[in-house]
């Protein structure tokens, strides 16, 4: 658990600042110290197999807690205390600066949820609170050992770092040190038989866009003449010849469009999702795609707009034909997880749109709000996936058929999710792709034609992914037995239902207090620089 006490002092040090007029906020860091220690102490010497399961859903439970705290706290000062700010806070260790803003601090956010989410499904299937009855009828369930979670732990570790530091190069080492956990997530305790090769597919991937990546990097150390480039360091590429800039911009981009992914280079993703375990599957689509969008809103569209506008019309034409192409094979797939994976590719490729119209300000805000809305309901259908995997050991649709019936509560979050992916109205997705359409339409309406064609396959494949699953008969050929949700599986999916629509509900509180004077700072980035 060395994350957890380094982010708590790394979290007492960022409020340190800003919490003198508000002496309260002293105690919480220590107070979660404590007890966290406390825990995961009486877990090494007590044998209690489930207490250290525990321990990490009730770290990342009170983490999550502590960000909700200074959220409200933000919400309720933010303007007393910081008016006109570039950033909520920052902190410098040595010449590393590390900074949360408007953009990152609901991602920081993300990640507590998420993980706390994730570490409370893992702990549910190792029969740490109960163990259902219908375990022994699965081929999937199996005791996972503890070197498990810990992948989870360093996973969660680097993304802080990464979402949070304003170093370029801290930025990229963080970037990298996700990828190796997820090798071993997906290739040891993958669910498929083809998950040694899924794993091949996802490291030449993502280490072949990673090495154009840091050839663009060391390229603006060298002309920077240091390793220490932050993200504020624009003015030293004012004159930065073109040409080397057009070349910079595209060894970024390709290294964080791998990640995103954009066309065409989103092969990897529906072969990792499918072979990944259910937690795998969460993290890699809430979190990790993640850090291409934010490699692109703070590193490459930033230090080179002169690229962003000339590489612009392609780059939309790519995002356009991602989203035709993966809406297209969602239609075509028989495995949940894969009609999800390319839902994602779709959504991402739509959100990243946003980063390359004139009419930026509306363009960052919804690829913004995308990105939060992708990774709540992405994880709930995932979550879904992994649960109905559990039971009967296959996630082919052509087994299921009539769930409505036997299983209501299950029936009932899919279609809530389904319809949540489709951008239902007063959701966080509709309310992000309102956005990215308004950012489109006033230069680009034609194209307005070719994504509304996206939208509606959208609309079949979701509509053909409940047909298939809680309407029509029952399946008795293959299904013998029907366990609905149960306490811990509703707990989830309620919370990942309530998030998306409470964030939909409130959105003076999210968009005007904490993402917008961070939107707008990065649009004036844009514009002048």
């Amino acid at each position: 658990m060395f994350y957890f006490y380094f982010l708590t002092f790394f979290d007492f040090l960022f409020f340190f600042s800003y919490t003198t007029r508000v002496t309260y906020f002293f105690v919480l860091p220590i107070t979660a110290l404590i007890l966290s220690g406390f825990f995961y102490g009486l877990s090494l010497f007590i044998s209690l197999s489930r207490l250290r399961s525990a321990v990490h859903f009730i770290c990342s439970g009170l983490n999550f807690i502590y960000f909700l705290i200074h959220y409200l706290f933000y919400i309720l000062a933010m303007k007393e205390m910081v008016p006109d700010f570039e950033y909520f806070f920052s902190t410098n260790f040595y010449k590393i600066t590390f900074f949360v803003d408007g953009v990152n601090f609901l991602l920081i956010g993300l990640i507590f949820f998420v993980f706390m989410l994730v570490s409370f499904y893992y702990m549910s299937m190792r029969d740490v609170f109960f163990l259902p009855h219908y375990m022994s009828n699965s081929t999937f369930q199996k005791i996972l050992p503890d070197e498990y979670s810990i992948f989870y732990l360093i996973i969660e570790f680097f993304l802080l770092i990464a979402f949070t530091t304003s170093d370029i190069l801290v930025f990229y080492v963080a970037f990298e040190s996700t990828l190796f956990p997820m090798i071993y997530i997906i290739g040891i305790w993958g669910t498929g038989f083809k998950k040694i090769r899924a794993t091949y597919y996802f490291f030449l991937y993502t280490i072949m866009g990673s090495f154009c990546m840091l050839v663009g990097i060391l390229i603006m150390l060298l002309y920077a003449q240091t390793f220490f480039l932050s993200f504020q360091d624009l003015y030293l590429f004012h004159y930065f010849p073109t040409t080397w800039s057009y070349f910079v911009w595209v060894c970024l981009f390709i290294g964080f469009a791998v990640k995103i992914p954009v066309y065409p280079f989103y092969i990897w993703l529906p072969e990792a999702h499918v072979e990944a375990p259910t937690e795998g599957s969460v993290v890699l689509a809430a979190l990790l795609l993640k850090l291409g969008y934010y490699g692109l809103i703070r590193i490459a569209n930033p230090f080179f707009p002169s690229a962003v506008d000339y590489f612009a019309p392609l780059v939309i034409l790519f995002c356009l034909c991602g989203f035709l192409s993966a809406s297209l094979a969602a239609t075509r797939q028989l495995d949940f997880k894969r009609i999800i994976a390319y839902s994602s590719i779709a959504h991402m490729n739509f959100a990243v749109v946003g980063l390359f119209v004139p009419q930026k300000f509306f363009g960052l805000l919804g690829g913004i709000l995308m990105m939060y809305a992708h990774a709540i309901v992405a994880s709930g259908l995932f979550f879904l996936a992994g649960m109905l995997y559990n039971r009967y050991g296959t996630r082919l649709l052509i087994y299921y058929g009539g769930l409505l019936s036997r299983m209501p509560l299950y029936a009932f979050f899919l279609f809530v999710f389904t319809f949540l992916n489709m951008g239902f109205p007063l959701s966080l997705n509709f309310y992000s792709e309102w956005f990215l359409y308004l950012s489109i339409v006033d230069n680009y309406f034609f194209l307005m034609f070719f994504f509304g064609i996206g939208f509606v396959w959208t609309v079949i494949y979701s509509v053909r992914l409940l047909n298939y699953l809680i309407y029509g008969f029952l399946n008795t050929n293959y299904l013998t037995f029907f366990v609905d949700v149960n306490q811990n599986e509703l707990f989830i999916l309620f919370l990942l239902g309530l998030s998306s629509f409470l964030i939909a509900l409130g959105p003076s509180l999210l968009i005007t207090n904490i993402i917008e004077q961070s939107v707008l700072f990065l649009h004036v980035y844009f514009i002048f620089f």
